[in-house]
């Protein structure tokens, strides 16, 4: 028979228990019947007792066929399709559960259907996203290096001399009299009767043609250090050798490296220590009764400070900053230590040097800072050509950023790449997450436009008037940003 599967529903034969007699156990049929009995059972889907009820019905039908004189065959072919005969049976048994059953059931099987739409629609989105490369439209150190001043002769820079000058006075990196008593007591920059005093004086008093060739080459008014460019030997000579390697990481290598946060500014370090030497040679110009050398001294350490903020990098500012602070510091001691030491012309230069620093350079410039942003925004969005994109960033540019931070472990041997293979399979699974979590690249942008933009309104503002700045409110949106959300409540 091909039509639908004939079930006689109610002819399943049952004793007093309510289960099926002896004579109609489903042991008892023959093993084919027996198969197809517990195939159909297990293609509805129901429960168990609603399958031992569908099992018990079925098993009455083909005893009752075989009862009628039917061969195995004729009863099997005389049922129909068992795929039919399961689903008309589901429907069935499920018809007879309790509405309340029926729709807990019904929102069960809606929520799993959920389930996998929402889990094929993030997983095909995560694979579009894989597709999706950052665009690399600048190179940040080319744009950094525009903004320094342009050298057309580097004889006339002022780097060679300082350079060549502190490696004079044994102040490379790796040489041994680095630190002798005498070089370290000038680290100190002390004042005149201090412990130190004797040892660093004693140490400059050998070191006057290098001196000399430090204030010759702070008269220059460029720095022309070679940023973002192979380091010379000449320049491998001061720093060492673990440091002579310059960062020339170009934004064509890798989208995982940061060229700017890799950029190296070693040079900062050393401005700091001529100027240390200088004001400490200062002290000791007065303490001698040389007046010109003492204001030799002051005009070269303020050169050193405007130097040092070539370029306009946050550090840069700073490191300028407090060479300034300390050679205001020292021209104002020589003056009350020693009224009388300074010519009336002396006195009109330190006043000239106190007041050379460009007015420029002593409010906030963060145009720096901003091609570290853009830089940072660039290579962890998509770009969509119109100015947005989707936050996509890798393990190594979060851990790069300290994003992703946790402790050391000595790993066993190979566990440390299984390690790193999880993470990056963790990263993939949770990079839609975070595309749709982190905003846009566009409004990133301009978040960081509108933050920074307060402190760059605030950089003309007296001191005096700065709480009530506008940087005020960027800090407490900054702050807010690095709080747990549990503490935002």
């Amino acid at each position: 028979m091909s039509g639908e599967p004939h079930i006689n529903h109610a002819s399943a034969s049952t004793g007093t228990d309510g289960q099926c007699s002896s004579g109609t156990a489903l042991a008892a049929l023959p093993d084919e019947l027996r198969t197809l009995v517990d195939s159909i059972a297990r293609r509805t889907r129901l429960r168990r007792r609603e399958r031992a009820d569908v099992s018990r019905e079925l098993t009455s039908h083909f005893d009752e066929a075989l009862a009628a004189g039917k061969s195995v065959r004729q009863a099997v072919d005389s049922f129909g399709d068992p795929k039919e005969a399961a689903r008309r049976l589901r429907h069935g048994a499920i018809a007879k559960r309790s509405p309340l059953d029926r729709a807990l059931g019904q929102t069960l099987t809606w929520t799993a259907r959920t389930i996998v739409v929402v889990f094929l629609a993030y997983a095909a989105f995560g694979i579009w996203l894989a597709f999706k490369q950052p665009v690399i439209r600048f190179d940040p150190v080319a744009r950094f290096r525009a903004m320094l001043p342009t050298v057309t002769a580097p004889e006339h820079t002022a780097w060679p001399g300082i350079r060549d000058a502190l490696v004079a006075m044994v102040h490379g990196a790796d040489d041994p009299l680095r630190q002798s008593p005498g070089a370290l007591a000038v680290g100190a920059t002390p004042y005149p009767g201090q412990e130190q005093w004797p040892a660093a004086r004693e140490w400059l008093q050998a070191q006057r043609a290098p001196l000399a060739s430090m204030r010759e080459a702070t008269r220059e008014p460029i720095l022309g250090f070679p940023v973002g460019l192979p380091t010379s030997d000449a320049d491998a000579r001061l720093f060492g050798k673990d440091q002579a390697q310059t960062s020339t990481t170009t934004s064509q290598e890798s989208n995982d490296q940061f060229p700017m946060l890799e950029l190296r500014l070693p040079y900062l370090v050393n401005l700091r220590m001529a100027a240390r030497m200088l004001a400490v040679d200062m002290l000791a110009a007065a303490e001698e009764g040389d007046g010109e050398r003492a204001t030799r001294d002051a005009e070269a350490v303020i050169a050193l400070s405007v130097l040092a903020q070539e370029g306009r990098v946050l550090v840069g500012d700073f490191v300028g900053m407090a060479i300034r602070r300390m050679a205001l510091e020292r021209m104002t001691a020589v003056l009350e230590w020693k009224p009388a030491l300074l010519s009336d012309s002396q006195l009109a230069r330190m006043q000239v040097a106190a007041m050379s620093v460009p007015a420029a350079l002593q409010h906030l410039n963060l145009d720096t800072e901003r091609i570290y942003f853009e830089d940072v925004v660039q290579r962890m969005y998509t770009d969509d050509g119109n100015g947005d994109g989707l936050f996509r960033p890798t393990n190594t540019q979060l851990g790069a950023l300290g994003v992703l931070k946790g402790p050391q472990t000595a790993w066993p041997d190979g566990s440390r790449g299984m390690d790193e293979r999880l993470a990056s399979a963790a990263s993939h699974v949770m990079a839609p997450a975070a595309a749709m979590y982190v905003v846009g690249r566009r409004e990133m942008l301009e978040r960081y436009d509108t933050m920074i933009s307060r402190y760059v309104q605030d950089a003309s503002r007296p001191l005096r008037d700065m709480e009530n700045a506008a940087g005020v409110t960027s800090d407490n949106e900054l702050g807010m940003m690095m709080i747990e959300p549990a503490q935002r409540m």
